[in-house]
């Protein structure tokens, strides 16, 4: 599986994205669980408001199943603490709670193609991207393996059709540096990256503001969802590396 080998030599190889010229307009971010737009991108969200760049985030699911035994945090709970947490994330980024959608789709069963409520996620999706106009969608790699995630991929790319946009495409990694597969297209993809140096501490701090994610916030269900030191390990560089595309 890639790991952090592959990870330094593809960021070592791919172009420098600068800031904020390759930005015009507003940007959008995809984020199919609450803590993938900090994890995923949190430095460029933070290097983009920090430019006086409009972003706005789309948070796709709700969350609601990372701890699916808690007793003290039921589903309709635990969508509300998770909202508070990327509202609270948002916030660090530079982005207050007025830019911040979200579609509250559930959490492990996000439509995907030809599945009920699929049309449906796309026109909510198409509804905010025409309020919006943006110039740049940052979304999750099509392949990246997470069910959620792919289908999050799929439902933004019929929305931007269904909008009819033109926009500048950058798709972001999360789960594939520990179960992606070596062959992925990716290997093949223009890659890029953005340097985020000077605020590191910025999308840290983004990311601890998901705490029920990191820590034993939730402490009645054994088998909950924890983010290890490994997975956070990929997120703490200096640059944040992209597939960048257009539609």
């Amino acid at each position: 599986m890639p790991g952090i080998e592959f990870k330094s030599q593809w960021v070592k190889d791919a172009h420098l994205l600068s800031l904020p010229e390759n930005f015009t307009g507003a940007t959008v971010v995809i984020s199919p669980h609450p803590d993938d737009e900090s994890l995923g991108c949190g430095g460029t969200i933070a290097a983009l408001t920090k430019a006086g760049k409009k972003v706005h985030i789309i948070f796709v699911s709700d969350g609601s199943m990372s701890h699916p035994n808690s007793q003290k945090y039921a589903a309709p709970l635990l969508m509300q603490l998770r909202e508070r947490e990327a509202l609270a994330a948002a916030n660090i980024l530079g982005i207050p709670a007025i830019q911040c959608h979200f579609m509250r789709l559930k959490d492990a069963a996000v439509p995907a193609i030809a599945t009920a409520g699929f049309e449906d996620a796309v026109t909510t999706m198409a509804e905010i991207f025409t309020n919006v106009q943006p110039q740049t969608i940052i979304l999750p790699w099509k392949n990246d393996p997470h069910r959620d995630h792919k289908a999050s991929w799929k439902i933004t790319v019929e929305a931007i059709i269904k909008a009819g946009l033109k926009v500048q495409l950058l798709h972001y990694l999360v789960w594939f540096w520990e179960r992606g597969d070596a062959d992925d297209e990716l290997l093949k993809s223009a890659l890029c990256k953005i340097d985020i140096s000077s605020v590191v501490e910025i999308k840290q701090a983004a990311i601890k503001a998901h705490a029920s994610q990191l820590t034993k916030l939730i402490d009645d269900d054994a088998g909950g969802f924890m983010l290890s030191p490994e997975v956070l390990g990929h997120f703490t560089g200096p640059f944040e590396l992209f597939i960048q595309l257009k539609n």
